[in-house]
């Protein structure tokens, strides 16, 4: 069983027809202790923007490391900071999403983070919207998968199978200073 966990549903964005509202899917979202993924072979840390509390990613991947060495662990981010650096070690992977309408910070954090991937072994994968009118040079050798495709439209946010959408019930107890 695979977890989509999301640790926030604060983001900087505001997109329309965001899947991180997670409306349609109340019915099966499920609040729970980290405790409860120990079990999982997967944990997607999502959000809102997961990227906005990087001492708590930290804190929560060293967390399911202890619980599950050789599970795999992806992050889910559409906002480059320079604690990337360090993050990207703790991970498997990283999807990387430019959404319609970036700012120059969010083009300039997705090649900073490409330049970054290009010395790193791992699953990374980058989204950008279709509608996004700027040019975006990619490396296409440094990632894994790369897609430009329409957004998902309101209320096609399907789970795939074999994965639980669950919010994490307390985020606060890891945002504190990362010790490693």
């Amino acid at each position: 069983m695979k977890a989509r966990l999301i640790l926030t549903k604060k983001c900087q964005r505001s997109c329309p027809g965001c899947c991180n509202e997670y409306e349609q899917m109340k019915a099966t979202m499920k609040t729970v202790p980290l405790e409860y993924v120990k079990n999982h072979s997967q944990v997607m840390i999502t959000g809102g923007e997961p990227m906005l509390y990087p001492n708590m990613i930290k804190n929560i991947i060293s967390e399911l490391r202890k619980q599950n060495p050789t599970r795999k662990i992806y992050l889910y981010t559409a906002l480059y900071r320079k604690v990337m650096e360090e993050i990207i070690l703790l991970v498997d992977g990283i999807h990387y999403t430019i959404h319609d309408n970036p700012s120059l910070n969010d083009i300039s954090g997705f090649y900073k983070f490409q330049k970054l991937i290009a010395n790193h072994k791992g699953s990374y994968r980058a989204y950008i919207d279709q509608n996004v009118k700027d040019t975006i040079y990619v490396k296409p050798n440094v990632w894994s998968r790369f897609e430009i495709k329409q957004w998902i439209p309101e209320g096609a946010c399907d789970l795939p199978n074999g994965e639980e959408l669950l919010v994490l019930s307390d985020p606060e107890k890891y945002d504190e200073k990362y010790v490693g």
